[in-house]
């Protein structure tokens, strides 16, 4: 074997090697995301939605929303901002809506208690801000995946009735595929099976000229699976969602 050919197998090898390596990085970051998802949702599960008013103190210590950032650690609230939640319902159901506000002007738990109305849907939250305005990103590919993913599943908590079509959640790896095959019974499908092994769950981002592209799996029990693209300006506004259903 000559020398020309020796360096051009080290090389071949190296690259090889540097591939595995990214391969099995992008695997670690799906799985802490997958881990990181499922540990929202059991915070989100001890949520409740009040049956009165008088009980929206008690539900709101059973669950603080500013939590999710203890656990989407490359997030943060903008200093001086905090977040909070109140109940609101329509004809389709009940549902939370996540506001922030100024800590030096904090919202009080009697102000929110006395916006819940009784299932009438004609509270007015026109004086209150959009939480995510005030969350603050890392500049790494994870801290895309979390924003948006907080996005999608950040108001799935105290939901009633029809308001439970919110369900989508983002899905990151191989093993959380399974587990959702097997809560709704969906592995008797083989044209589902086939089409759902084709899916590559772990997520990406990067930046491309002046805008954020974040590629995820998410699965409803509506819909199933969809690939999604999210395309976000850099003060991260979702600029367009493109959609693929992968069954």
């Amino acid at each position: 074997m000559s020398i020309y050919e020796i360096v051009n197998h080290l090389l071949f090898v190296y690259f090889l090697l540097l591939i595995q390596h990214a391969r099995a990085q992008d695997t670690l970051i799906a799985i802490e995301l997958q881990n990181q998802i499922d540990s929202i949702h059991v915070l989100q599960h001890r949520a409740a939605f009040p049956n009165e008013p008088s009980q929206a103190d008690s539900c709101h210590k059973l669950f603080n929303v500013e939590d999710y950032f203890k656990i989407f650690t490359h997030l943060h609230l903008q200093a001086g901002w905090r977040i909070n939640y109140m109940y609101t319902a329509d004809v389709g159901g009940h549902y939370p809506v996540i506001i922030a506000y100024i800590d030096s002007m904090p919202v009080n738990i009697d102000s929110l208690k006395n916006r819940y109305n009784d299932f009438l849907g004609s509270i007015n939250f026109v004086n209150y801000i959009e939480y995510l305005d005030h969350v603050v990103v890392d500049t790494t590919m994870t801290g895309f995946i979390q924003f948006v993913t907080l996005r999608i599943i950040g108001s799935q908590f105290a939901l009633g009735w029809h308001a439970n079509y919110n369900d989508e959640t983002v899905v990151c790896t191989r093993e959380a595929i399974d587990h959702l095959l097997d809560t709704y019974n969906m592995k008797s499908d083989r044209g589902l099976l086939k089409d759902v092994k084709r899916i590559d769950p772990a997520p990406w981002a990067g930046t491309q000229d002046d805008y954020i592209i974040v590629r995820l799996v998410t699965f409803t029990k509506w819909g199933g699976f969809f690939e999604k693209k999210y395309y976000l300006s850099k003060t991260f506004h979702i600029m367009s969602v493109k959609s693929n259903a992968k069954n």
